[in-house]
């Protein structure tokens, strides 16, 4: 973005098997009639240093000469990147608001965020931490993540068929070995941002903790996890866009939040589906 640029720009537009997708159902947005949509936000301090202080109800932020204030009810979450300072109470206000604020690199990758507490443990939070106290989990969880990788390159492969441009074998052997046994694969399309935001607001929603931490010491990063499932699904539909947009991590964030429905909806599949597998992995457990 070039320094005199927007520096923010709102985006348009089994028993416990059963109860932990009803958990996972739950977490599903639902837009309240006659409330505003809430929008996210985009600070781009790479060309020049962004102040973002708490103005009451609102988030006041200065580039230069240039001023606004930001109602924080009408904030769904931040993405950051570059020389953007903030005040303490600032990032307190949007925590407190469930505002997550997603920290990106320079070519718009997601790197972090500040999120606010889980406000209440639900049923599938509590399975998920159960499961990982098993000894079994991550052998049971990189056999998971592999099953969810082939199942988005089948469902790609099918919907080529479909529109006349079948995938040939050649593309198709490349594309099982570079994702589906990649040790962990990178984030891909220009989503990547917009899939990591949507799958920590999925998880805060549903009372699931972002990453686990297993009885073996090892991290569940179920955040991150699910975001590149998604965003390799984004990737997979629209080719080499991201190339095109490289370096602009605002038009790349803006570019996620257009594919947003389609990416919650697959987001919800994927923790739907890790529920239903856990339930079944822990019950046969004496």
């Amino acid at each position: 973005m070039s320094a005199g640029a927007p520096f923010y720009a709102p985006a348009a537009g089994s028993a416990a098997a059963a109860s932990a997708a009803a958990a996972a159902t739950a977490a599903a947005p639902s837009p309240r009639a006659g409330v505003p949509p809430r929008k996210p936000l985009y600070l781009d301090g790479r060309a020049n240093v962004i102040d973002v202080r708490l103005r009451g109800p609102a988030l006041g932020i200065r580039r230069g000469a240039q001023q606004l204030e930001l109602p924080l009810a009408r904030l769904a979450r931040v993405f950051v990147c570059g020389r953007v300072h903030w005040e303490a109470a600032a990032i307190a206000a949007c925590l407190r608001q469930q505002i997550p604020i997603v920290f990106l690199d320079g070519r718009a990758q997601p790197i972090g965020s500040a999120l606010p507490l889980v406000a209440r443990t639900s049923h599938l939070g509590e399975l998920l931490a159960e499961w990982v106290d098993r000894p079994q989990w991550r052998e049971q969880y990189e056999s998971w993540l592999r099953a969810q990788r082939y199942r988005i390159l089948r469902r790609w492969r099918r919907q080529r068929a479909e529109a006349g441009c079948p995938v040939d074998p050649g593309e198709w052997s490349e594309a099982v070995r570079s994702f589906v046994y990649a040790d962990e694969p990178r984030f891909a399309s220009p989503h990547a941002s917009g899939c990591y935001a949507r799958a920590l607001a999925l998880l805060l929603r549903a009372g699931a903790r972002t990453q686990y931490r297993g009885c073996d010491g090892g991290v569940l990063p179920l955040a991150a996890d699910l975001a590149r499932l998604a965003d390799r699904s984004m990737a997979l539909s629209l080719g080499n866009v991201a190339g095109a947009l490289d370096g602009e991590p605002a038009l790349l964030a803006r570019a996620g939040e257009g594919a947003a429905a389609e990416v919650d909806a697959l987001l919800l599949e994927l923790l739907q589906r890790l529920g239903r597998r856990a339930a079944e992995w822990i019950e046969p457990w004496p």
